[in-house]
């Protein structure tokens, strides 16, 4: 499993998001990723509501993070890397966010606005 530290450029859905990674060696790649082991209801369709919902609460927990932590090892179906994605409002110090902060992929599963991907 490869681990980066990256900056949200913009959230799709609730199991998408564009980030900004930083590659080391002043290199940074924009990467679409999707959230790994998780669904969320899509922003389309019947499921709008609760899709809206999901979205709103990535965008309104990541909006507090400079930076976050990416741990990926492979790219989806659909072209976007399938990854776990680690945070800590207000901190952009890597080892930090991933020994004190959350992973976004569980906690939207324990709130409630994701299931388990099979």
């Amino acid at each position: 499993m490869y681990t980066y530290k990256a900056s949200v450029i913009r959230v799709v859905d609730g199991d998408t998001v564009y980030v900004d990674v930083d590659l080391g060696f002043y290199l940074r790649q924009v990467m679409k990723l999707r959230l790994k082991g998780i669904n969320t209801p899509e922003i389309r369709g019947p499921e709008r509501p609760e899709g809206l919902k999901a979205k709103q609460f990535v965008e309104k927990t990541l909006a507090q993070c400079p930076a976050v932590v990416v741990k990926t090892d492979k790219i989806g179906k659909y072209g976007r890397y399938v990854a776990e994605v680690w945070y800590l409002p207000g901190s952009d110090d890597p080892q930090a966010i991933l020994t004190q902060g959350q992973n976004l992929n569980q906690v939207l599963l324990e709130q409630g606005l994701a299931r388990p991907l099979d």
